[in-house]
């Protein structure tokens, strides 16, 4: 007797269960259910020159605020950096010298770039925020001169 009643019970419990199932399943809801990670690209390029005499600097990396993005200038001072990543409102970027044969001549620079959602193109509406495109030219002053 008693094993009927448990039996009768489960029978129940699993008719419930699965009609409540059913109804939760079949109301209508406009939210989907999407997996990722918010991503963006970026494209910093410029020139890089020496403040005081404006002519082109080479041997300089630039990187970005987590460090683990970075390239080297050109001779002619010139820069690209392209990469993917979180999306952000600011972007820091750091200048400083990577040439070990003038190292020492140039001050480090730290430039804090502004982004806004409008500046990033060719988002898809989900996951990717799109590509964002910015030319920095970077004027460095020498040590020296920050000493005056």
């Amino acid at each position: 007797m008693k094993a009927k009643s448990i039996q009768l019970f489960n029978r129940l419990y699993s008719l419930l269960i699965g009609l409540l199932g059913f109804s939760i399943m079949g109301c209508e809801s406009s939210t989907v259910a999407e997996y990722g990670t918010p991503t963006a690209d970026f494209k910093f390029s410029g020139k890089i020159t020496d403040a005081a005499t404006g002519e082109s600097v080479s041997g300089i990396k630039v990187s970005t605020n987590n460090g683990y993005v970075y390239v080297e200038n050109e001779d002619n001072g010139d820069y690209v950096m392209n990469y993917r990543d979180l999306p952000a409102t600011e972007v820091l970027l750091r200048f400083e010298e990577f040439n070990p044969k003038q190292t020492g001549q140039y001050q480090k620079l730290d430039t804090l770039i502004s982004l806004t959602d409008e500046e990033f193109k060719n988002g898809d509406g989900n996951w990717y925020l799109g590509k964002i495109e910015k030319e920095i030219n970077i004027p460095l002053k020498k040590k020296e001169e920050a000493a005056e």
